[in-house]
Formats: structure tokens, C-alpha cells, sequence
């Protein structure tokens, strides 16, 4: 009888523990907040297609322990992801068919945008906006190969222009048309979004394969850099980026602001020495921030892909079989080739040796915080970063 007794009181025991260990599951659940602010400083760890982020305020560094690191090596790595990684090599092999190669294309475009949605679904980065009452300045329409297409500065912006001025009819091939007419005079031949009443451009958006590029933040902020205010830029106009923001930069982090403002009404090439270093504080402080120039921009901010479905995300690491695919897809391919590098303005940012060259002389700390201004950016386009223990992005 003792013994019944005992196990049943055993029994109505771990009933009750069960039962708090399950309300207490449920609590910890419903209080918690379901994700993490955008806005706090974030050391992002990502992982394969979605990217469950790990947090580490900045604050929670040692001030000491900053500056003991600041002094040491960083080394820098850029890539996408492991899995993005892996379509590349899969892309830069040969294909037995063209059939092979659209297959490989449209799985890879399935990632993409997957990995796109789950991210625009967690943070939903961009306010609640009706595109066709608002669309963007910065896309462009072909209507015979009904094409719409985001563009982006220092992300291939300028070659993809030159596309659509062959499929508009004003060019037969893309090797005859100036660099400075494609960005001025020929931009503005192009169709826009905005020129199209409010009921076509709800058609266009619904109908119309849409696509955007990207690139790796690291690669664009460098590409930026070297192309219009690094010192030895050579690009033809970068004395008035030079002195209309560069001296800015300079006198917005140096001591003798005062005759920097007093200089730059002077402006001279001989004595304008804006550091890549200073140019990344710029970028990730309020103020830079706060100046918003297309060429540094946020991409999910200049092209909005959590409020256009877009039906194609490129990248500037894979562009080539990129821009075949959408120019297959759409027809485009039979009167009109992506055209290469060669007479543009080609910075080399993307490669991995000069990246080094030029992150290896930032402290960890900048590198941390740049990484954080970009947030999004890496975590939306599926890219990672590692910078040793402090960027530990894998």
C-alpha cells in the first residue's frame, strides 16, 4: 500500500514538473523579442542560405583590448556564401548544353531569391510603399524585350546602360558607345519607370522580368574609393570629387580643419591626400550616412527588392553568365552581347590581393563598424566577410 502510494506521488511529481517546464518554454517564447533590432551594433555570423546572427555589442569590447588590437595585422577575406561559393565553381566549368547552363542559372536564381525573402520577411528594411504611385529614379524599361532593371552605381551600372541603348535601336553594338555619353546624354534617352503612367508601370511591375545587381559591400566601398577620390584615381572627373567631398572627408577627421576649409576654395591635386581609412570612418559615421551618395548607398535601399519581386538577382562576382542568362531568358541575347570591361573605368576592387592591400591598414574596429553599416546588404545578397576573430563570419 506504501508502496502504491509512493509511486503515485512520484507520478503526480514529474507531472507537475513537466507541466512547468512547459510554461515556462512558453513564456520565455512569447517574451522574447522575435529578432534583433537593425539599428543596434551587430557582428553578424552567417551561415549557408539564411543567416542566423549572433550578437556582440561593440560596447562590450574593452576599450584597452581596442587598442592592442588596432596595432595588429588584420586579415581580410571576401567571398559569398559556401553555397554561393559553390555555384560559382559550378558556373565557371563547362556546360555540355545551353540547356545545362539555364538550368544551373534558374537554381541558382531560386536561392537568391529565397534567401532574399527570409531576410526582407525578418528586418523589412524599407517602409510600406506602393511602387507604381512611387517608383524608384534609378530604373529603366525596355518595352520590346520587356525588360525592367534596377541599376546601381559601382555595380556594372554603366555596361548594363549600354545594353539597353542597343535594345532601344539608338546603337548596334555596345563597342561603339562613349563612356561619358552612357552616364549623361544616353541615360537620359533611356525610358524610365517614372515616365510610364501609374496603370502601365502596375503592368510593367507585374509582367515584366525585373532584375537588380549586386556586389559585396567591401568591393563597392573600395571600388568607390580608388574611382573617385583616392588621390591616383584616373578617372578623367575625379578633381571635383576630390574637391567638392574629399576635402570634406579630410577636414571633417584632421586637426587643421580650418585651413582645409580654407584650401579647398584653392583646390590643389599636390597637397589632396584623402586616406582610404578616412573615407570608411566618413562612410559609417552619421554624417556619411547622413549624405547618402548613390555611389556608397545601401543596395537594398537604392533598388528596394523587399517591395519589387524582382525576377533575377545578379552579382559583379559572377556577372558574365549572370547578364547571358538574362539576356537569354528575355531574347535579348539574339541582337545584343554583355559587353566587357575594357574602356570603362575599371578600379580592380574586387580583387582579393588589392582588397588586402587596403583593408589590411584599417583597425579592426573600423572594419567592424563598416561591416555593421552594411548589415543588411551582406546579409539580403548572401555575401560574408571574415576579418580573424573580429569580422568571424563563416
Amino acid at each position: 500500500m506504501k508502496a502504491r502510494f509512493n509511486m503515485a506521488s512520484m507520478s503526480k511529481f514529474a507531472l507537475w514538473c513537466a507541466l512547468i517546464l512547459m510554461l515556462t518554454f512558453t513564456l520565455l517564447v512569447y517574451i522574447s523579442p522575435s529578432t534583433p533590432s537593425i539599428q543596434s551594433s551587430v557582428l553578424g555570423r552567417i551561415t549557408d542560405r539564411i543567416h542566423p546572427e549572433g550578437v556582440l555589442p561593440l560596447q562590450a569590447v574593452n576599450k584597452d583590448q581596442d587598442q592592442e588590437t588596432d596595432s595588429l595585422p588584420v586579415h581580410v577575406n571576401i567571398g559569398s556564401s559556401k553555397e554561393e561559393d559553390d555555384s560559382i565553381s559550378l558556373l565557371n566549368g563547362s556546360y555540355p548544353s545551353k540547356v545545362s547552363f539555364m538550368n544551373a542559372q534558374k537554381e541558382i536564381q531560386k536561392r537568391r531569391k529565397y534567401n532574399m525573402e527570409r531576410v526582407c520577411k525578418k528586418y523589412h528594411p524599407n517602409p510600406e510603399t506602393d511602387m507604381a504611385k512611387h517608383p524608384p529614379w534609378n530604373v529603366i524599361v525596355d518595352d520590346k524585350y520587356k525588360l525592367m532593371y534596377c541599376y546601381v552605381q559601382k555595380v556594372a551600372c554603366t555596361n548594363w546602360k549600354k545594353v539597353f541603348l542597343v535594345l532601344s535601336g539608338q546603337y548596334n553594338s555596345t563597342a561603339s558607345i562613349p563612356q561619358f555619353f552612357t552616364n549623361r546624354e544616353g541615360a537620359r534617352s533611356l525610358k524610365s519607370l517614372q515616365s510610364y503612367p501609374e496603370a502601365e508601370r502596375r503592368h510593367i511591375l507585374k509582367t515584366y522580368t525585373k532584375f537588380m545587381f549586386a556586389r559585396h559591400p567591401f568591393s563597392r566601398v573600395l571600388s568607390a574609393y580608388r574611382n573617385k577620390l583616392a588621390p591616383d584615381s584616373t578617372f578623367s572627373r575625379a578633381g571635383k570629387w576630390q574637391k567638392k567631398i574629399g576635402t570634406k572627408i579630410m577636414s571633417a577627421f584632421r586637426e587643421d580643419a580650418v585651413e582645409l576649409r580654407v584650401a579647398r576654395q584653392n583646390f590643389n591635386m599636390s597637397n589632396y591626400d584623402l586616406s582610404f581609412g578616412e573615407f570608411v570612418k566618413f562612410i559609417y559615421t552619421p554624417r556619411g550616412q547622413k549624405n547618402g551618395n548613390k555611389h556608397w548607398r545601401d543596395l537594398h535601399m537604392s533598388c528596394l527588392p523587399c517591395m519589387i519581386q524582382y525576377d533575377m538577382i545578379g552579382k559583379i562576382e559572377t556577372l558574365e553568365d549572370d547578364a547571358r542568362y538574362i539576356l537569354s531568358v528575355s531574347g535579348a541575347d539574339k541582337v545584343v552581347s554583355f559587353p566587357s570591361a575594357e574602356g570603362s573605368s575599371p578600379t580592380n576592387s574586387s580583387d582579393p590581393d588589392l582588397i588586402q592591400k587596403y583593408f589590411s591598414t584599417l583597425p579592426r574596429n573600423d572594419i567592424t563598424k563598416l561591416y555593421n553599416r552594411y548589415l543588411i546588404d551582406f546579409l539580403m545578397f548572401d555575401y560574408h566577410a571574415t576579418v580573424d576573430d573580429v569580422l568571424d563570419v563563416r
